[in-house]
């Protein structure tokens, strides 16, 4: 019996630094000033134990990756061309946030002269789940015949994604928000987690829990016209779900309560939405 573990939680990344984080400490502002800048980092170079304080942490991330792809995917599956492999995984990395299929990842290669059949493609991408490279999630409103083939993928540690990323920021965020959400449904995450996207019915919403009635959407920064973009799209995605109760915009450090309409909108720093639990 196989037992899923997973890099530190922001936590017990906290926890690791000695880096205060009750509800006196989130009150002061130099000690919620550390755990800001810790999650920053957090960002940037993902939660694994031994890259805490660790002097190179993107070397070191860099020698994790190297690990699983060569020993746990590479070596053990036999892979006669890795440079495809690398690609592919690459083309992962540029696509999280949006939908992904087999034939769009085969596409994309055969567009820089790497050649590969749907197959190889659904074989390389089963390969990275079972190492814990990478994990699905699914669209709520998605037949049940295209659920399996176009999903959103998400890097199982926001370090490893970082390496393929420069100024993606809002990436990273998202991808810390996936990994959180997985972590809190590790069994189950295929029925409980999913994300909404219907082009007929114009709804595009980063996470949907459908057990806890909330709609999640994660935008860095709600200046300029972010804050109009993620209002509009989660007051439409409440009319057409009326089922939802919650609404939730996580950004990096605002805060704050929006209501728009009938609909009452929750914006929560994220690094408070990591310690919610």
């Amino acid at each position: 019996m196989s037992t899923l573990v997973f890099p530190y939680s922001f936590r017990e990344l906290l926890a690791a630094k000695k880096i205060p984080h009750d509800e006196d400490a989130i009150l002061m502002t130099a000690s919620c000033a550390r755990i800001v800048r810790a999650l920053d980092e957090y960002l940037h170079f993902g939660g694994f134990p031994e890259n805490t304080g660790h002097a190179g942490r993107r070397e070191y991330v860099s020698s994790v990756y190297r690990k699983v792809l060569e020993g746990d995917i590479i070596t053990r599956r036999g892979i006669r061309n890795p440079v495809s492999l690398r690609l592919m995984v690459k083309k992962l990395a540029e696509s999280v946030k949006d939908t992904i299929s087999y034939n769009r990842i085969v596409t994309s290669l055969k567009s820089i002269g790497v050649s590969m059949n749907t197959q190889t493609a659904i074989d390389y991408l089963s390969y990275m789940e079972e190492a814990c490279l990478v994990f699905p999630i699914h669209n709520w409103f998605s037949a049940f015949s295209e659920r399996e083939s176009v999903r959103k993928h998400y890097f199982m540690d926001t370090g490893l994604l970082s390496l393929f990323l420069l100024d993606k920021d809002p990436v990273l965020l998202e991808n810390v928000v996936a990994v959180e959400l997985y972590r809190r449904h590790p069994v189950d995450l295929e029925e409980k987690v999913f994300f909404v996207k219907s082009a007929k019915a114009g709804l595009d919403i980063d996470f949907y829990l459908p057990g806890e009635q909330t709609l999640i959407q994660v935008s860095y920064s709600l200046e300029g016209s972010s804050r109009e973009r993620e209002v509009k799209a989660l007051s439409k995605a409440g009319k057409l779900m009326p089922e939802v109760r919650r609404f939730i915009i996580i950004t990096f450090n605002e805060s704050g309560k929006i209501n728009a309409g009938n609909t009452g909108i929750e914006v929560i720093p994220a690094w408070k939405w990591l310690l919610e639990r």
